[in-house]
């Protein structure tokens, strides 16, 4: 209402094991957002304030829409501590700005339960071409030191992946850098790989680092065409979705490589050649044809570049050779 709050929330006792893990769930809500309810989330030993230390975290009104829409929350935990623990739900605010309103705060549909303990995710993962332009890759990474709640580990499993298929399962441990030589890349091409780690209890639910190699195999040679029909060929081409609505993109069919503008649509999208062996000093020459296409709601200019680069990226083509308007 219209005076300054401190007010807590706190659960019955719940028993905890410092070995364990645990996830806290909960939905939240709030009535307008024209004052603001902000509010934290922590946890203790006892049902007093001062035994709240531990913030599991701290939650902003500007979160929230109005209207009482329900927004839910989840943490996974360890306490630091075995025996009886405590969820508080705190609000600390200053008077309402708006005297008129009256902002409430509800939390519905509340749960602590234990959860496995699994380990947390491989970080520092890179997967790089053989120097010798064979059909291997060199993957590193780290395995995790601690489980996703900071527990630690004991054995562990690197599931390592290539364009979301299983290739290999490497034992391991905690703490350890890894390295893994792939030597069943069935051609010429960009993968793309990340890694699984696993205990005996399973993985973590977040989503891996994934990451993808520059082009594996030999470089074609100069001179290169590409009348966009041979099969293989078309495949090492690379097209970046750039555009402000995802999905309107180059497609290669038909002998040609094409983009279609919308009126719905800002463009910046590039299609890549596969990867060609140059020389500092030489001169090369790059000949295509195009042809524009228009209807009734073409009204502006698209610019058009021809970019040199060395990957297969947007941010790679740092050389522009060519710019026109079309």
């Amino acid at each position: 209402g219209y005076h300054d709050n401190n007010d807590w929330l706190i659960s019955r006792p719940l028993k905890m094991d410092a070995t364990k893990a645990y996830r806290l769930s909960f939905k939240a809500a709030m009535s307008t957002k024209i004052n603001s309810l902000n509010f934290e989330v922590s946890l203790g030993n006892a049902a007093t304030a001062e035994a709240a230390t531990t913030i599991i975290d701290a939650i902003s009104s500007d979160e929230f829409a109005a209207n009482d829409t329900k927004y839910a929350y989840s943490y996974d935990f360890t306490p630091s501590f075995t025996g009886d623990g405590y969820i508080g739900f705190h609000e600390d605010d200053a008077k309402l700005a708006s005297t008129y309103y009256s902002n409430s705060l509800s939390i519905y549909d509340f749960s602590i339960k234990e959860i496995p303990i699994v380990p947390n995710l491989a970080t520092n993962l890179t997967a790089s071409p053989a120097d010798d332009e064979s059909l291997k890759v060199i993957l590193t990474f780290n395995t995790p030191t601690t489980s996703t709640t900071g527990l630690a580990l004991g054995d562990l499993t690197a599931s390592v992946y290539r364009d979301g298929q299983p290739i290999a399962d490497l034992p391991t441990t905690a703490g350890k850098n890894e390295s893994y030589v792939d030597t069943t890349i069935p051609g010429n091409g960009y993968y793309t790989y990340y890694v699984i780690i696993k205990n005996a209890n399973g993985a973590s639910e977040e989503e891996p680092m994934k990451v993808t190699t520059d082009y594996v195999g030999v470089p074609y040679a100069i001179p290169f065409a590409s009348d966009f029909n041979d099969a293989d060929q078309v495949a090492s081409w690379t097209v970046v979705d750039n555009s402000e609505t995802q999905g309107y993109a180059w497609t290669i069919a038909d002998g040609m490589a094409k983009i279609t503008e919308t009126k719905v649509n800002n463009y910046n999208d590039y299609l890549i050649t596969p990867p060609m062996k140059m020389k500092a000093g030489k001169v090369y020459q790059i000949k295509v044809n195009g042809r524009q296409s228009s209807n009734s709601y073409s009204y502006y200019d698209r610019d058009f570049k021809v970019m040199l680069g060395k990957g297969n990226t947007a941010e790679a083509q740092t050389t522009e050779l060519l710019s026109d308007k079309l």
